[in-house]
């Protein structure tokens, strides 16, 4: 929550300066009554108060223990229930928890302990348990409306949050936690369970209280009549429990309500809710829905009329006419469902409905009419605004968008999960009370029997251990839920706090994840940066992998409320303003007014504004009792943007963020709803007058903690932001069409090519770029593509002799014949570029046209009328398939009713006389459709024209239907109208075909029905995309039967040999369809050649190139006709043009030839290039229709659409730092410490604020950028051993293993508390000298003994109590020895040992062990810069060898030049002249971003380069520095500085893995995987492409066989099998004969004439002769796998032994 104004006091601002006394005074002194570092509380504040409001009075839990409420149980045997007379009322028993109580940690009160009773955290690390207080609960209890009876139960122990107001740290000073062995800067906001510190992590749950509207496609699945939209809101109680209401809008008009409850969705129609709330009637609902009769605008919402008439009519089916009926038909279908009691009535148990279930944000406890009547208007509000989704007014609320989130808190998750249990705790005694009653013959709940057992019987045997699931909740991240608590997630809600430095441990506090469900989604979309982040998420802190945007951290300035605002003043000052009761008709008279999702009223658009404007100066000036933390969202009225209205939020949960209002010259708290429609100057000479209201404090407010650190990060570019440009006049396939590139959006699905499978993918676009371009264009043109470009736009090419590898090239690399020359087979250059037919390719490289498509069969879900077994059979699918395309090739539809008012559904098919073989398929495939399909009537064909035109009619409604909107077109689609024709694009016309109350163009004069129809179709259903490459085919298909032409390829020899550039190998045959034969029309699909297609659909033209790259087919339009000329196709002299479509067959062939990029003046230009940013690194594009510019004539210029694939545009965590100063009373697994930490001399001035100087990172190095050796290749590094034997990056890691004697007692081990073992040696037994050399006499190691794998580090006994003597005895004298088990050497810090907290006299059952491993630096480890130039150290170079400037300086650190321009760090060439230029002056230098600027005498540069001068040194950094091997001066001077060098965690001796043999998998032979059991690396590839480069060919062989799957086996030498040969038996005996092995299958059965010695017989004692060529063989083991496996295919293998 934002500070109030009385805590906002001044406090010492941080600078950049070192400031070392006052550092060592905090640190030797720690202050006594405040903290030094007020920022460093303030960002772990939402985990801490979050949990402090739990317990809190008017807290989390009392407002959960009222909305539970009482639980009513009934007495009597419940199966006689419904027998039981009414005057025989049963008895009720009511129970409650009224109140809970958490103390603060103490020992128990078994411990007769003398003083000081409390358990600090630090002792519950070291003893490795959890830090936890008691849980109790007041429980009242009354039979029959009595006298309630009041118990104090308890509820086990709840881990408690460290600087909770439940935990002894509480408001404690640096000082006092220094006395409690605490850091004296200890953050708290988590929890200790097991010794492990855990941390619940926040989450990104959608904004409470606010409708979003929301569009799903999945919602279509869901039944018949659903459509994609929807409202959604997220109804958040005062306890922060949540409840979702969902909005559905049905085809038919309706809408459905929809909620879940214990894990169970149910639905109810909308009317009935509202029915229920209050007494109301048609026309209040009405009128609530479209506005009061009389209102302005109310003519023009006939769409809205409509459906609201519709859902009132259909509501009447019910017969329920008042709130009571209503509420009583509810009642009596929920009541099991929300375990209402039976005494309860139906009518009060829908009222219970109403309470839990519907908006309770509004009313869950003790629910007024007033309560119901804001509910009831929410609801009619959110009913408006889905009518305004679907009918194009508003546009979606963005899940994704910080606007439209808020963070879960982990205190308020916590609180959730502790209600849950308490009420499956009260709901528990229920089963308790069945049970009980089962067993004593069901006495009376008045019963004295029932008083005496109720808390000692019944209460007792419920689980009442709330805190054991609290525990495993936090140990385990795992939700046991049987409500699910209206999350998405089971797992992951807790993460472990690592102190692998401080960074790292502060990030934990700062992170926000979007969920693991969000993580499994295929989709990028919610991964993405949106604008609507700034200031609130860090954009640069996200991890890479798969939590990649979904991990991400909080702005360093980004605070969370945690508690709710008073905003009791808000309504009446609203009211003030002029807002009123009801709204008018159209949101241009009227928007709404809403408080934390309750509806204050109704004003005008204007109005709106002046409220906005009002309220926010009213808190800003702290007036009015206007909270500043009060959220203010104004959204203004647009043409089809976000529903306007005025929102105002003030619950917890929300992230604000300071920024200074400009009116007031003071700080206001924004939110991240409001501030997308806020004017925010970043910085001061931006504010615009007139139009800014905020300007920010300072740009790096958009950073997070750690991303501050980084110097100047503002001078780093990711190599990743290549701009890949082409011009206008291009269009992409996307999921609705294709679209002109300009028009391409952010979320925009695209189809791209996958290039290493091939396969086409449909990826999100996630950026676009626009670039000013006045320079070359390129165009690259030829029979296969044609495309215009700039010199930088990035091409992927593959080879002749790698066909699948893509390699990318731009268009400047192109021009300058950077591409790989063709050779011939003996070795001859053969060139680049071959000119041929006009165009210039080239010889080698091709260019990807299409991709393969993957998509699984289409079973066509949407056409009900189709059976499941026909659309699943392959089959029939693809005859339906052909049936569509003879349809859209030359069919069409009729709809006829006749005199006696029958209706019928014609669809019609025509074909000519002349093309016998057509007519006999299409004879054929109707005739198979009928015997499938039922209702499918053909008529005979009938006879028409000179030409002998056959007409074939179906007569199916559903089919007609079906074919009904692609015969007719888009229904705002003109073809006469040159304009439309120009510039079609498939995206605008479906937006606009979805209204359907816009009437069809009508049929123009002079024209007939179906001629006009026919410019006009086109595939508009989106399982046009979905179509696999069979059914694709097939369309095409059934298209070119109706009317088309084939050409055939046939392999010919040519008379050349097939040598020469024309690889004349093959002929090209023209064939019509009357020449085609009737077998091949037989075929279902086309799978070579090429089949062109006419028609004279601009629409249709553009479906079915998509429909041929689904296809897998290249594809070429072409014109066939020009404007005016006769289209016999339709019959007329129509106003458009005829386009052939030409789809060539390519199943193997994904690219054609590259072009020569050639100067292109392209006159459609328009002075900009086009980026598109997508994840594959490619998208299909293609040249738009080159029309004329003469607007009498539509003649087309250029009409070859060529579709090609074209590309797109594409540590400090790690480090091993400072943890802590208390590391002497931590017990971490596995802990980093650097020895030699420094204060960087480069720094921002929140280095100081957070106090990182009391955990340094890194070491101030002098590193010089120069290739000096072989041994800085890449980003290798070489370090001075001088600067190592100094103290260079020395580390230590510490390890702690825990020895629990409790556990060896495996028989009684979790039931038994006995003693069975002590520590030491067992009395009378001798140990050996090597065992004394190694422990004390107290059988424990010595500090500081060095122990390596297999020593001794503890010894135990085994005793057993003797009661005479009255101690433990043992009585084998037999001593139990634990070892040191890992393999490295490590020397022992320390020993401590555990004891209990029951206070009793018991021996030492467990110790904690912690090992020091001093881990200097290695050749292999890993450094980096704070710049992300990570490194690893390749050598440690002597000090006499190393480069020496002139003044004797020597690097510690040596760098390549090569790491700076690959990844652009040009932030970390600006430190290293600041640190040089600091060190030089003794100044901590200011590393703050966006600090310099580009302009003369305020860049970097100048800045340090002036300050170096004035010590003496060069103004760029560069020196002149002699080799110190030769001692000559080098060619070139050297650019050295100081910069602050981190090492990092990642250690070779950490993963280091060598082996020879060892364990392998069973079921292959091979090495298992994993360092930690002895497995082996896998050699892939790539590492067996280097070992063969580097000449060590039997390496493979070694590593790959000889120490992996070494097998020998038996192979047949005749018929190369391993399978058929078995050994054979001997014919007295079953056992082996000597070893001699036979093949069975080159035997066959021995005869009487065949020689006895050289039969011989198998284990079914058959006699067998020959088979004998057999021969021993070495093989890999995983040969014979894949052989057997591919034998179960039906795949043999045959292999040939030769010597």
């Amino acid at each position: 929550m934002a500070p109030s104004r009385a805590d906002r006091t001044a406090q010492k601002r941080w600078t950049t300066d070192y400031d070392t006394l006052q550092r060592h005074k905090l640190f030797r002194d720690p202050p006594s009554n405040r903290t030094a570092y007020p920022s460093l509380a303030e960002a772990i504040k939402p985990h801490v108060d979050s949990f402090n409001s739990i317990f809190a009075q008017d807290g989390q839990l009392h407002h959960a223990l009222n909305e539970i409420g009482s639980k009513a149980f009934l007495d009597g045997d419940p199966s006689l229930a419904d027998e039981v007379s009414e005057p025989a009322r049963r008895n009720r028993l009511e129970v409650r928890v009224k109140e809970v109580f958490l103390d603060k940690s103490k020992v128990p009160p078994g411990n007769k302990l003398n003083g000081n009773r409390d358990i600090l955290p630090v002792e519950c690390r070291e003893r490795h348990v959890t830090y936890k207080g008691r849980f109790q609960g007041r429980l009242a209890y009354r039979v029959n409306n009595g006298e309630w009876k009041e118990t104090v139960r308890e509820f086990g122990f709840i881990p408690i949050m460290l600087r909770s107001n439940r935990c002894h740290l509480e408001g404690l000073s640096p000082k006092d936690l220094v006395n409690r062995r605490e850091e004296t800067e200890e953050l708290g906001g988590y929890f200790v369970v097991n010794g492990i510190e855990k941390l619940i992590r926040m989450l990104i749950v959608n904004r409470r209280n606010f409708p979003m509207a929301i569009v799903r496609p999945s919602f279509e699945n869901r039944g018949a009549t659903y459509t994609k939209y929807g409202m959604q809101i997220r109804s958040v109680r005062p306890d922060q429990t949540s409840q979702t209401n969902v909005l559905h809008y049905l085809s038919d008009g309706n809408v459905t309500f929809r909620f879940s409850w214990r894990k169970n969705e149910y639905l109810v129609p909308v009317v009935m809710v509202l029915k229920a709330l209050v007494e109301t009637n048609d026309r209040e609902i009405y009128e609530g829905i479209v506005g009061p009769a009389g209102t302005k605008g109310l003519e023009g919402k006939q769409f809205v009329t409509d459906r609201v008439e519709l859902l009132l009519r259909t509501y009447q089916a019910y017969n329920l006419y008042n709130m009571a009926q209503t509420r009583a038909f509810l009642g009596s279908k929920f009541r099991i469902v929300l375990n209402i009691p039976d005494d309860m009535s139906d009518e009060d148990a829908g009222t219970d409905f109403m309470r839990k279930i519907v908006l309770p944000h509004l009313g869950c406890c003790d629910v007024t009419e007033a309560n119901d009547t804001d509910k009831f208007r929410m609801l009619l509000f959110m009913i408006r605004k889905l009518h305004a989704l679907v009918e194009g007014e508003c546009s979606v609320d963005n899940p994704d968008a910080v606007s439209s989130q808020e963070v879960l808190l982990p205190g308020s998750l916590f609180g959730m999960i502790i209600k849950e249990r308490i009420e499956e705790w009260m709901l528990s005694i229920g089963a308790s009370l069945r049970d009980w009653g089962r067993s004593n013959r069901y006495p009376s709940f008045t019963s004295k029997e029932f008083e005496r057992d109720f808390l000692t019987k019944i209460i007792r045997k419920t689980n009442e251990n709330i805190g054991q699931a609290l525990d495993y909740f936090l140990a385990t991240g795992n939700l046991v839920s049987p409500t699910g608590l209206d999350l998405q997630q089971v797992s992951g809600y807790t993460v472990v706090a690592e102190k692998i430095n401080f960074y790292r441990f502060i990030s934990h506090f700062r992170m926000v994840h979007r969920g693991s469900f969000f993580a499994e989604l295929k989709t990028t979309t919610v991964r993405k940066l949106l604008p609507e982040s700034w200031g609130f998420l860090c954009p640069v802190h996200t991890p890479d992998g798969s939590p990649c945007g979904l991990l991400n951290h909080l702005s360093h300035k980004c605070k969370v409320a945690t508690e709710s605002a008073d905003v009791s003043s808000i309504p009446q000052l609203i009211a003030q303003l002029g807002v009123v009761g009801s709204s008018a008709a159209t949101l241009d008279e009227s928007v709404v007014v809403q408080l934390d999702g309750r509806i204050l009223g109704f004003c005008t658009p204007k109005q709106a504004k002046v409220i906005g404007d009002t309220l926010r100066y009213w808190k800003v000036e702290g007036s009015h009792n206007v909270p500043v933390e009060l959220e203010v969202g104004f959204i203004p009225a647009s043409n089809g943007g976000q529903y306007p209205g005025v929102y105002m939020f003030s619950s917890p949960a929300r992230m604000i963020r300071p920024v200074k209002y400009l009116p007031l010259d003071k700080q206001d708290f924004v939110g991240s709803f409001e501030q997308p429609f806020m004017s925010i100057a970043c910085t001061e000479p931006e504010i615009a007058s007139g139009d800014s209201t905020h300007v920010e404090y300072d740009p790096t407010n958009i950073l997070s903690i750690v991303a501050n650190q980084t110097p100047y990060s503002d001078f780093n570019q990711s190599p990743r932001n290549m701009y890949q440009c082409l011009s206008v006049d291009h269009e992409v396939l996307t999921f609705t069409g294709w679209k002109a590139l300009s028009a391409i959006q952010a979320a925009d699905h695209v189809m791209t090519m996958d290039l290493r499978t091939g396969i086409q993918q449909w990826n999100a676009v996630q950026a676009t770029t626009r670039l000013a371009h006045g320079g070359p264009l390129y165009r690259l043109k030829s029979g296969g593509m044609d495309a215009v470009c700039d010199e930088s736009h990035r091409w992927h090419l593959n080879t002749k002799d790698r066909p699948t590898t893509y390699t990318a090239y731009t268009t400047q690399q192109m021009l300058d014949s950077h591409l790989v020359a063709h050779s011939s087979p003996s070795g001859k250059n053969m060139g680049q570029w071959d000119r041929k037919c006009g165009t210039t390719t080239h010889l080698n490289h091709k260019i990807p046209t299409v991709g393969h498509n993957g998509n699984a069969m289409y079973l066509w879900p949407d056409c009900s009328w189709l059976p499941r077994s026909f659309v699943r059979d392959e089959a029939c699918n693809l005859d339906w398939c052909r049936f569509i395309g003879l349809v859209m090739g030359d069919g069409g539809i009729n709809h006829i009713t006749n005199a006696q008012g029958q209706e019928y559904h014609y669809i019609q098919i025509h074909q000519r006389a002349g093309k016998p073989a057509a007519m006999a398929d299409i004879e054929d495939l109707l005739k198979r459709l009928a015997a499938k399909l039922p209702g499918f009537v053909i008529n005979p064909p009938c006879v028409s024209g000179v030409k002998q035109k056959h007409t074939w009619t179906v007569n199916h409604r559903d089919m007609y239907y079906f074919f009904l909107p692609m015969i007719r077109g888009p229904q705002a689609y003109d073809p006469l109208d040159d304009a439309m024709c120009r510039t079609y694009q498939a995206p605008h016309y479906q937006a606009l075909s979805r209204s359907d109350n816009e009437p069809i163009l009508p049929v123009p004069a002079g024209w007939k029905t179906g001629n006009w129809w026919y410019l006009r179709r086109w595939i508009y259903y989106s399982w046009l995309y979905l179509l696999a490459r069979d059914q694709a085919r097939a369309i095409i298909k059934g298209i070119a039967v109706a009317d088309g032409e084939w050409s055939l390829s046939l392999k010919a020899r040519s008379d050349t040999g097939g040598s020469g550039h024309g690889g004349g190998g093959a002929k090209r045959i023209k064939l019509s369809m009357d020449s085609v034969q009737s077998e091949q029309l037989a075929v279902p699909l086309i799978n070579r050649g090429v089949v062109r297609v006419f028609n004279s659909s601009i629409p249709l033209m553009h479906d079915m190139s998509v429909l041929g790259l689904l296809a897998d087919t290249r594809v070429n339009v072409g014109v066939n006709h020009k404007k005016g000329e006769w289209m016999p196709s339709i019959g007329s002299n129509a106003n458009a043009t005829g386009w052939r479509i030409s789809f060539a067959f390519t199943d193997s062939e994904l690219a054609v030839r590259a072009p020569k990029p050639e100067p292109y003046d392209n006159p459609r230009h328009d002075g900009f290039v086009y980026c598109l940013t997508v994840p594959n690194g490619n998208f299909l594009a293609r040249r738009t229709v080159q029309y004329s510019d003469n607007d009498k004539i539509q003649e087309v210029l250029d009409a070859a659409q060529k579709p090609f694939y074209t590309g797109n545009c594409q540590m400090g965590k790690q480090t091993m730092g400072t943890p802590g100063t208390a590391l002497k009373y931590r017990t971490d697994n596995k802990s980093y410490r650097l020895q030699t930490g420094q204060t960087p001399v480069v720094r921002p001035p929140l280095y100081n604020e957070y106090g990182l100087d009391n955990f340094p990172n890194g070491t101030n190095a002098v590193v010089a950028v120069i290739s000096y050796t072989g041994y800085d290749m890449d980003d290798a590094m070489i370090l001075n051993k001088s600067a190592h034997e100094r103290g260079f990056g020395h580390g230590t890691i510490y390890k702690t293993k825990k020895i629990d004697l409790s556990e060896e007692n495996k028989q009684n081990r979790g039931r038994s508390k006995q003693v069975t073992h002590m520590f030491g040696f067992a009395p009378g037994d001798q140990p050996k000298a090597y065992v004394r050399n190694t422990l004390d006499d107290d059988g424990l190691a010595a500090v500081g003994m060095k122990v390596k794998d297999g020593d001794i580090i503890a010894a135990s006994h085994t005793v057993s109590w003797d009661a005479v003597a009255g101690e433990y005895v043992n009585r084998d004298a037999v001593t139990h020895y634990h070892k040191y088990k890992e393999p490295e050497e490590a020397f022992v810090e320390e020993i401590k040992l555990i004891g209990n907290d029951a206070g009793s006299n018991e021996p030492c059952q467990a110790l904690s062990i912690r090992f020091r491993l001093p881990r200097s630096p290695v050749i292999g480890d890993k450094f980096a810069s704070r710049h992300g130039q990570k490194g690893v150290c390749s050598q440690k170079w002597p000090a006499i060898n190393m480069p020496f400037s002139e003044s004797g300086m020597q690097p510690d650190v040596i760098i390549n030049p090569h790491a700076f321009p690959s990844r652009m760090t040009i932030g970390m060439l600006i430190e290293s002249m600041a640190g040089k230029s600091g060190a030089l002056h003794g100044l901590a230098q200011d590393s703050t971003p966006f600090k310099f600027k580009d302009k003369e005498g305020e860049t970097a540069v100048e800045y340090f380069g002036h300050q170096l001068k004035r010590a003496g040194y060069n103004y760029h950094g560069n020196e002149p520095m002699y080799s110190g091997i030769t001692g000559e001066e080098f060619a070139a001077d050297i650019y050295i500085g100081v910069v602050y060098y981190q090492r990092l965690r990642h250690m070779v001796n950490d993963k280091f893995q060598v082996r020879t043999t060892g364990p392998v998998t069973p079921l292959t032979g091979q090495p298992i995987k994993g360092r930690a059991k002895g497995g082996g690396i896998r050699v892939g590839e790539m590492e067996r492409d280097a070992l063969l480069a580097h000449g060590t060919a039997f390496l493979l062989q070694d590593r790959l066989m000889n120490c992996s799957d070494y097998t020998k086996a038996w192979i047949c030498k005749r018929c190369g099998s391993f399978l058929s040969t078995q050994p054979s038996v001997g014919p007295y005996s079953r056992r082996r004969e000597g070893g001699r092995v036979r093949c069975k299958r080159c035997s066959r059965p021995a005869n009487s004439v065949d020689a006895r010695s050289e039969c011989w017989e198998d284990r079914k004692g058959e006699r067998w002769f020959g088979g004998d060529d057999v021969t021993l063989v070495a093989v890999p083991g995983v040969l014979k796998y894949l052989d057997v496996e591919l034998a179960a295919m039906g795949v043999r293998l045959k292999f040939r032994v030769a010597p």
